[in-house]
């Protein structure tokens, strides 16, 4: 199962947020893992802060679609998605929500589909 890190961050100064660039748009195949992580300047900058992913698109192929820290874990836990069948071809989309301490209250920031990040099929060059 490889892993696919991905490392979303939030600068808050010019209320930037989302994936890094060098993270915002990865190729997967079946039985890669997609690892969400929130940068450590993030966590200082925004103390208690959390992370919500949402596939938004080809649902299906990923386990679980949407994942969130919960109330008990302090947000630089890594949170996990598995590919479970191979994509269509094309791009899946996905949302990243950066949530309070208490994740049932207002994002602080949230980027969406295209903004968000992109999931493509693997190239076969990976």
């Amino acid at each position: 199962m490889p892993n696919q890190p991905i490392l979303v961050r939030y600068h808050g100064a010019t209320k930037n947020f989302g994936p890094l660039a060098e993270s915002k748009r990865v190729e997967v195949k079946p039985g890669d893992v997609l690892t969400f992580s929130l940068l450590p300047a993030t966590r200082v900058q925004v103390p208690g802060s959390k992370l919500r992913i949402t596939i938004t698109s080809n649902q299906s192929h990923f386990n679980p679609p949407t994942i969130a820290h919960t109330l008990t874990q302090i947000g630089s836990e890594p949170l996990s998605i598995e590919v479970v069948t191979a994509l269509p071809p094309g791009s899946t989309f996905y949302d990243c929500e950066l949530l309070q301490s208490d994740p049932s209250l207002e994002p602080i920031a949230k980027v969406e589909g295209e903004t968000g990040g992109e999931i493509v099929p693997d190239s076969g060059g990976s």
